[in-house]
């Protein structure tokens, strides 16, 4: 009579930390934000011509020497882990969405800024938004979305603005 006792303790006490943790979790944003961006000394078409296509990423980005293309149009390729599709390039804006091995996706958005006050200078505003899942070990490993993604988006922005200006001169 007192194992089966402790046997209910034991599972209400897991079940009640389950429903504990969820609930703690439920309290973080559902879509998560990983934004990064640079100023580089060039027009906004010269960078435009090295984000507007995944060809052009060959350049700059790390791991896109090695990507395999999947469609004709070279609008799809596999990089590393994960699948990038280039939805849209238009108004100085790049939308692509990163499909992990896993399933899981992300939207990858390039702004083009042009500086109206030096034509010379571009500001490149790279972000990728993902939507977190409700299980509690979903949203308490968004946390770290901003150190992995962010140092992954700073290291490619500051190549691409290398890239750039040493195509410049």
């Amino acid at each position: 009579m007192g194992i089966m006792r402790f046997l209910k303790l034991i599972l209400f006490s897991f079940v009640f930390l389950f429903l504990l943790l969820t609930a703690m979790g439920l309290l973080f944003p559902s879509k998560v934000l990983v934004s990064r961006a640079i100023d580089m000394q060039a027009n906004a078409e010269t960078a435009q011509a090295h984000v507007g296509t995944l060809t052009a990423w060959n350049g700059w980005l790390e791991g896109m020497d090695k990507a395999i293309f999947s469609d004709n149009k070279n609008n799809i390729a596999q990089i590393g882990n994960h699948t990038v599709e280039l939805l849209s390039n238009k108004n100085g804006e790049v939308i692509a969405k990163w499909k992990g091995k896993d399933g899981s996706e992300m939207l990858s958005t390039m702004r083009i800024i042009q500086h109206e006050s030096s034509p010379n200078t571009t500001t490149i505003q790279w972000q990728f938004e993902e939507e977190i899942g409700w299980l509690p070990w979903e949203r308490f490993g968004s946390m770290m979305h901003d150190k992995i993604l962010g140092a992954m988006l700073e290291k490619n922005l500051a190549n691409l603005k290398s890239y750039i200006e040493q195509s410049n001169k």
